[in-house]
């Protein structure tokens, strides 16, 4: 293992101890099995994440006051746009709606809740009926900017993934909605 190789391990390893113990749970050492690590970690991993949505709502909020709502826009175009250029690396091969699939549904942390409710080669739909970050950032009663901040990110992927998929979604559960409902058609090129 090379130096900056052991370095990031080490951080790794600091950075999920120390959130295990600012958040009062013990940390699961050599005693614990690996299936009791990685669900600790996905439960760090999902604290981490809530703590970062509160702290981002709390500033933003004061961007908007001081600067005005123009700036909800900026973070949306931002989530997009970073979003959309991640998705269009070339590590990213499968780009029809089996990737949707394994790029984005199949690495759904425990902080969500879903079900398939239509899946063919060229549809994919998804009901969400719980989101950590829409019940983190309805605590601040936000929906625009958890919007901006998480939700458009959907819109980013597809655009960056293949321009050919069109992502729908009416219902929202970060605007009160009872649930998301994601679609994914892929639209056929005209010849």
């Amino acid at each position: 293992m090379d130096h900056s190789s052991s370095r990031r391990c080490f951080l790794q390893i600091a950075a999920v101890s120390s959130g295990a113990l600012c958040l009062g749970v013990p940390f699961a050492g050599a005693e614990a099995s690996p299936e009791e690590r990685s669900k600790l970690s996905e439960q760090l991993s999902i604290e981490f994440q809530k703590r970062q949505a509160h702290e981002r709502i709390v500033l933003f909020e004061k961007l908007v006051a001081k600067y005005g709502e123009e700036i909800i826009r900026d973070v949306e175009d931002n989530t997009i746009g970073e979003a959309r250029k991640r998705f269009e690396e070339p590590r990213f091969t499968d780009r029809g709606l089996t990737g949707v699939k394994a790029y984005l549904w199949d690495q759904m942390s425990e902080g969500f809740e879903f079900t398939v409710v239509e899946d063919t080669p060229q549809k994919l739909e998804y009901r969400v009926s719980a989101c950590f970050l829409a019940d983190t950032v309805g605590e601040h009663d936000r929906p625009d900017l958890g919007h901006a901040f998480y939700c458009a990110w959907d819109e980013g992927f597809c655009q960056g993934l293949n321009p050919r998929i069109r992502f729908t979604r009416s219902k929202t559960l970060m605007n009160g909605d009872e649930c998301c409902n994601h679609t994914y058609e892929l639209i056929k090129v005209k010849t």
